[in-house]
């Protein structure tokens, strides 16, 4: 017994180590990679944690600020941190970290560690998971969630886990919030009791169900000392009730054709998107031959795909519940497409090489592996090495407002700006990690009067290209484009780039 148990330890512990590099691996390029907060959902979510676990006054957004889930872990950080940088990025750089990790867990009880670095790997250096890796969605903290929970679910599944009550609750608890996180990743929780009943029973999965409930009742708790009704959530996101869903329109009216090619469109879009495309049809020619093998993954899949494409226009063009088209909302089966491709890539190497020996058909099969995950990580890379979106490349301009303020703030009377970029000062008006820098107030151009003499206007976004889009948008819309400022605004400051400018207002009241 001692001797299997040391042979235990000595198989895991390259398995941890790989597994905590990649963490670190990816803590360290996103920090390097850091995409300023975004004046919408993003920073909304910031705002809905500031007043948590207090009532929100935004009824166009219910859905939204009853996200508990990214809500509640976001305001424990403002607690630490303020209202600051540091807060808003906490949340998601963890639940990235988590995603990144559970899925090479997967793939190394399920296939081979390197089918688990491979995933991992394509994972986060692919467009769309690196796209939104520092933004503050739901979306990338529900699938992080769940896929820590299909983790330790398959963990549960093989023995390996010597306490399995414990492990039953874990699981559970990571259900559940991802569901406070993300409501519809509950599609997804059927692929959890199908891992583990086999082997734990009805009992067992009593014990998976428990924390689920708990984390039920303090969801309906807070919604009615709230806001007087414990299924608010569920009112919001079917539209009854005294919430309402605000209506998007551009999506749709398509034809079915379009609902029912949501997914592959999204795969194929990026760069790498043909390579994605070659997984998701490797992973389902998978199941079809190795079905004992692979069939989590196409079980996986098909949970989220089924119910996403009905509700999303395939039921009623007219009438979609949800967008096809938002690449975020395909996170939670990310995973699945990657490990089910790369892993049915890693079973084809092993049976075709499989005369040569064990030893050697697991090296080359390892290293075609890892091969398929580098070239479209390659890929990807190329593209979002260079953005301007990144800290890394550029995007340090509400930074060096923080810095002008810091300096000069003391003889500046009000800082104006556009009605987006306002938003963003309110979290670059702290220090990265909390403190006040500057503390003047904060008002929108083209609102409630003019700047005056003595006072700031910010205008960020004035050149096209840089990391905010909506700021260039709202700052065209007060200032015309390209933006023109009156001859009283004498410029203080500008960044190298032309996309950011401060003005000091010396005479008159110009109309802002």
């Amino acid at each position: 017994m001692l001797r299997s148990r040391a042979a235990r330890v000595r198989v895991a512990a390259p398995t941890y180590l790989v597994g905590a590099a990649l963490a670190v691996a990816w803590l360290g390029l996103r920090l390097f990679y850091l995409e300023p907060p975004i004046p919408s959902d993003q920073i909304q979510y910031l705002q809905f944690a500031a007043d948590f676990p207090g009532p929100v006054d935004n009824q166009g957004a219910p859905h939204r600020f009853l996200r508990y889930g990214i809500i509640a872990p976001t305001k424990a950080a403002m607690l630490l941190f303020g209202y600051s940088q540091a807060t808003y990025y906490v949340v998601p750089l963890l639940t990235g970290m988590l995603l990144v990790c559970a899925t090479y867990a997967v793939g190394c009880l399920l296939f081979s560690r390197s089918v688990g670095v491979a995933a991992a790997v394509l994972l986060a250096c692919g467009t769309y998971v690196f796209d939104n890796g520092t933004e503050l969605l739901p979306d990338l903290t529900a699938a992080g969630l769940c896929t820590a929970a299909v983790a330790v679910a398959a963990a549960v599944r093989q023995g390996r886990v010597a306490r399995q009550r414990a492990a039953l609750v874990v699981v559970g608890l990571l259900l559940g919030w991802s569901y406070l996180a993300r409501e519809f990743i509950v599609f997804v929780w059927p692929l959890v009791p199908l891992l583990l009943y086999r082997r734990v029973g009805l009992r067992g999965l009593l014990w998976m169900a428990a924390p689920v409930a708990v984390l039920g009742l303090a969801e309906s708790a807070l919604n009615w000392a709230a806001y007087g009704e414990t299924l608010a959530r569920l009112q919001a996101i079917t539209g009854h009730g005294t919430f309402k869903l605000k209506e998007d329109a551009w999506w749709q009216g398509q034809s079915r054709t379009e609902y029912l090619a949501g997914l592959p469109d999204v795969l194929g879009g990026p760069a790498e998107g043909r390579w994605l495309l070659g997984l998701l049809g490797a992973a389902l020619v998978g199941v079809a031959v190795r079905p004992r093998r692979a069939w989590i993954f196409a079980a996986w899949i098909a949970l989220l795909w089924l119910p996403l494409t009905l509700l999303g226009g395939l039921v009623d063009p007219e009438v979609p519940t949800v967008n096809v088209h938002l690449v975020r909302y395909w996170y939670p089966i990310f995973p699945a497409i990657l490990l089910g491709g790369l892993g049915a890539v890693w079973l084809l190497v092993r049976a075709l090489l499989g005369r040569l020996g064990a030893a050697l058909s697991a090296v080359l099969a390892a290293l075609v592996v890892l091969a398929a995950a580098a070239v479209p990580s390659g890929i990807a890379a190329t593209e979002w090495a260079a953005r301007p979106a990144y800290r890394a490349n550029g995007a340090t301009q509400l930074e060096q407002v923080r810095t002008w303020m810091g300096r000069h703030g003391d003889g500046v009377g009000t800082v104006w700006t556009d009605p987006r970029t306002i938003h963003l000062l309110e979290v670059f008006r702290n220090g990265p990690f909390g403190g006040r820098v500057w503390a003047n107030e904060l008002r929108r151009l083209g609102e409630n009067g003019s700047p005056r003499p003595g006072d700031v206007v910010v205008l960020y976004e004035v050149r096209r290209g840089g990391p905010c889009v909506y700021c260039g948008r709202a700052l065209r819309e007060v200032l015309g484009s390209p933006p023109r400022t009156p001859p009283t605004w004498r410029e203080a400051y500008a960044s190298g780039d032309g996309i950011l400018e401060i003005y000091r207002v010396v005479g008159g009241n110009p109309a802002g």
